[in-house]
């Protein structure tokens, strides 16, 4: 990870959510360590990230371009994606306390869209439901929708676990893709204690029909199926995660999966000349620590790494391939506070630093390289209000900062401006209704601050459990 961008601008938004953190701790700290609430679900998790990490690698097929899209494993730019995107994202984020609410529930459903054009919604839809098949037996169904420009995924999830002890059980499962090359099947182990702590780890077997299916069956031969694709080296994936209580208030969650080097070929029918041969490596890690200081304040700090690299060369030298080695990684570094104001009332900032470097080297020196790197700062400040019939309500400020420190116009995609002309700064308002806790419903409208009052985009959100 390198240093912070030296300009002007992304120092000062430094120096602001430092503030913001302090503001909120000092001003609030008296008022939430008179509050008495229940503190079960007033946790922040970085499980969501670990989440959405996993399906990148788990649904290839999804991706914008397919499963050998030359965009590149995380698919972080290209034409549809500009520079506030991001911005976009976060304003369409749940906040920390119902984020870590529905990975504590075995059973619901969530969707919430934000608008990214004047005509299109990003959507990301969940549902969960798990199933007792006997004593120490039961089934896991998961369901995830993404609509993004990266990616147009559609991810059934089925599993199997059998409770061994009071702490520990075993699981097996797959991911079903209606390409059905594309399907894997996993297997794991979890152990969890009354205190809190949870551990898990799984093996994961990705594409697992993939060559019985291309190369057993000669997939190629029927007409709508044009190219085959061959793995030399199958991808396998090691996925853990760990939370862990320490004390004295203190949460530590961390988050990694690894896939060993796997070779894929890609090439015409039935002839393995003419096609690429392409290399890849992805992994991540993150972690977490939450520090409560008192039953109503949640304060701590993240970190999270990704990195994915591609290597495509061609079959033969008769080949017209574009061969490149590409790398690819993201690393974050954030923090949050959230306090809660007796039961009515809670605050919420949170912030991240982004380092989205990206190297290009292409095997045919006519071309020209790519070294690009996109650095940005985003911070979120919400105040949320649930009335004792219902009723909620939030506003937020949000900040967006970001320049292209190299390689400006070497990638498609997020056109940043120089530093302090294309910062933004978005006010977004929602509202909607708790039905107890079952269900919510909010539906709000943001404005953007950075070259006078603009449309901001509307967004809504709903989250159900049984």
């Amino acid at each position: 990870m390198g240093p912070p961008p030296s300009d002007e601008v992304p120092f000062r938004c430094h120096l602001l959510s430092r503030f913001l953190v302090l503001g909120c701790v000092c001003l609030l700290w008296p008022a939430s360590a008179r509050a008495q609430l229940d503190t079960a679900m007033f946790h922040a998790t970085l499980r969501g990230w670990a989440e959405n990490e996993w399906l990148v690698v788990l649904d290839r097929n999804g991706a914008t371009g397919g499963r050998t899209s030359d965009l590149g494993i995380l698919q972080r730019f290209h034409d549809d994606i500009d520079n506030k995107y991001l911005l976009d994202l976060l304003s369409m984020q749940f906040n920390l306390v119902n984020e870590y609410a529905w990975y504590r529930r075995e059973q619901g459903a969530r969707w919430r869209a934000g608008s990214i054009t004047k005509r299109d919604f990003a959507t990301i839809a969940e549902v969960k439901a798990k199933v007792p098949l006997g004593d120490t037996w039961y089934m896991g169904v998961r369901f995830d929708q993404v609509e993004v420009p990266e990616a147009s995924r559609n991810v059934v999830r089925v599993s199997f676990a059998h409770q061994l002890s009071q702490a520990t059980s075993i699981s097996a499962g797959t991911h079903l893709d209606h390409i059905k090359p594309g399907s894997d099947i996993e297997a794991g182990v979890t152990w969890r204690d009354n205190g809190g702590a949870e551990i898990t780890a799984f093996v994961t077997v990705l594409d697992v029909f993939n060559n019985f299916i291309y190369v057993g069956l000669n997939a190629a031969d029927q007409t709508p199926i044009d190219s085959t694709l061959e793995y030399e080296t199958r991808p396998v994936a090691l996925r853990t995660s760990a939370v862990i209580p320490i004390g004295g208030g203190v949460r530590l969650e961390a988050y990694g999966a690894v896939m060993r080097p796997s070779t894929i070929l890609a090439y015409d029918g039935s002839d393995r000349n003419a096609g690429f041969r392409q290399e890849e490596r992805f992994g991540y890690g993150g972690a977490m620590v939450e520090w409560a200081p008192s039953t109503a304040l949640r304060t701590g700090a993240f970190v999270t790494y990704v990195r994915a690299r591609s290597e495509r060369t061609a079959l033969s030298p008769e080949v017209d391939v574009d061969a490149y080695d590409l790398i690819e990684t993201t690393t974050q570094l954030g923090g949050f506070v959230m306090a809660r104001v007796g039961s009515r009332w809670l605050i919420e900032n949170r912030f991240v630093h982004d380092w989205r470097p990206e190297q290009r080297t292409f095997s045919d020196p006519a071309q020209d390289d790519v070294d690009y790197e996109l650095r940005t700062y985003r911070n979120r400040t919400a105040l949320f209000y649930q009335a004792p019939g219902g009723f909620l309500a939030d506003v937020a400020v949000l900040l967006d900062f970001g320049d292209i420190v190299r390689g400006a116009g070497q990638v498609p995609g997020d056109p940043r401006l120089p530093p302090g002309e294309g910062n933004t700064s978005r006010w977004i308002f929602d509202m909607g209704w708790r039905f107890g806790d079952r269900a919510t419903v909010l539906i709000g409208a943001g404005w953007d601050a950075g070259f006078g009052w603009a449309w901001g985009g509307g967004r809504a959100r709903l989250t159900a459990y049984w």
